[in-house]
């Protein structure tokens, strides 16, 4: 963003350069929650590109718009979260070289899972293990009491348990590759 688009959108914000440099970080740190609790691995960036867009567009809709500014920049970012669900995989493919898995050859995958789950810390491994208990609606109750237990609100439980998750992924890549070795 050029300094004069910049400017253009702090003048949007509030006349007042201070106060609107105040809503300018508020919209931003709100964004970066909001992406962060959807499980982008760039929350920042993912924000930077949404004020980015409202930015460019300005121009067009400044004058036609009423309201508060934070939901127009809330909306552009639900469709950059969109984007980022197209073009980010749900899960990584394996690395290339790995064995094929066929019914007796899944010894190596559990062996690294045990390996990982026993080199998080206790609360880590209690999370993660709880979190994925039950199915339906018993899954739904046993993460509300989970979510009680921690002190966390469920969103706050579900990012937690996204980022064991994804640790764990990484480190049963790199002990799938040492096993291949």
């Amino acid at each position: 963003m050029d300094p004069e688009s910049f400017e253009g959108l702090l003048s949007w914000l509030d006349p007042e350069r201070e106060r609107a440099g105040e809503v300018y970080e508020k919209i931003r740190a709100s964004l970066v929650r909001g992406f962060r609790a959807h499980g982008c691995a760039t929350p920042e960036d993912l924000a930077d590109e949404t004020i980015n867009r409202v930015a460019s567009k300005l121009p067009e809709f400044r004058h036609a718009y009423v309201g508060d500014p934070a939901r127009y920049f809330h909306r552009v970012a639900y469709y950059i979260y969109l984007e980022y669900l197209r073009r980010e995989p749900e899960m990584s493919p394996l690395p290339e070289g790995l064995p094929a898995n066929d019914a007796d050859d899944v010894e190596p995958e559990y062996e690294c899972l045990e390996k990982c789950i026993e080199q998080l810390n206790p609360r880590n491994r209690e999370l993660v293990l709880q979190y994925y208990q039950g199915e339906k609606r018993v899954k739904i109750e046993l993460r509300k009491k989970l979510a009680a237990r921690f002190n966390l609100q469920l969103p706050l439980l579900r990012l937690q348990a996204h980022r064991v998750r994804t640790g764990l992924k990484k480190c049963i890549r790199e002990c799938l590759k040492q096993h291949a070795a």
